[in-house]
């Protein structure tokens, strides 16, 4: 997966065709290939939880920092369908990167119009 994926980056640096209409399938392989590594990813993460193997980095985290980040590129879209996002400071001991992973993939949560989005006290 990765190697195509650097095929594909290879040939949108010129090193390939040049028409529109490759420049647009490239462009879609790319980002295919780019969720399809992704999610690769995600299930050897959900393997090493199954088997209680997957590495923490466990430390104090300002969740709120990671909230914001994510809400950054979520308000605009929320602000759309009427969902609230307001956060509040919390500290919390965790791996800053599993976080703000979890924060960053929304797939499965979906809120109704009015609903909370995300939200700590």
């Amino acid at each position: 997966m990765l190697s195509m994926l650097g095929w594909v980056r290879l040939l949108q640096q010129g090193r390939g065709p040049r028409s529109p209409l490759s420049a647009h399938g490239l462009a879609v392989l790319q980002q295919d290939m780019t969720g399809q590594v992704q999610r690769l990813g995600d299930l050897v993460d959900l393997s090493q939880i199954v088997t209680g193997t997957l590495p923490c980095d466990r430390r104090h985290v300002d969740l709120l920092t990671i909230l914001e980040d994510a809400l950054g590129t979520a308000v605009p879209a929320a602000a759309r369908i009427d969902l609230v996002t307001e956060v509040a400071a919390c500290p919390v001991l965790g791996d800053e990167r599993r976080l703000r992973q979890v924060v960053a993939t929304p797939e499965g949560r979906r809120e109704q119009p009015g609903g909370v989005l995300a939200g700590a006290a």
